[in-house]
């Protein structure tokens, strides 16, 4: 015998419905389909899906590389540098 919670966690787990605490349950917006090894454009492939692809910038900063970064970004260290997060 089925009951309604167990339906609702059945739900949840296919994606079909998420869960708030202490508020409810509600549907689930449509999933983005989204192929990173395609070559279209990431906001393109958002509009044609009648969405909206938005980014917030938190910070902009420049330094100097060093360590990790010089070393990831294959560049001498203390070559300046700059960093944006969003």
């Amino acid at each position: 015998r089925i009951t309604i919670k167990d339906a609702l966690v059945s739900l949840e787990t296919e994606g079909l419905i998420y869960r708030e605490e202490r508020r409810g349950w509600y549907v689930s917006p449509e999933r983005i389909c989204y192929n990173p090894l395609s070559r279209s454009h990431f906001h393109q492939m958002i509009r044609e899906q009648h969405r909206i692809a938005a980014t917030q910038l938190i910070s902009v900063r420049s330094e100097m590389a060093a360590g990790d970064y010089a070393k990831a970004l294959d560049i001498e260290q203390m070559t300046p540098i700059h960093i944006i997060e969003r």
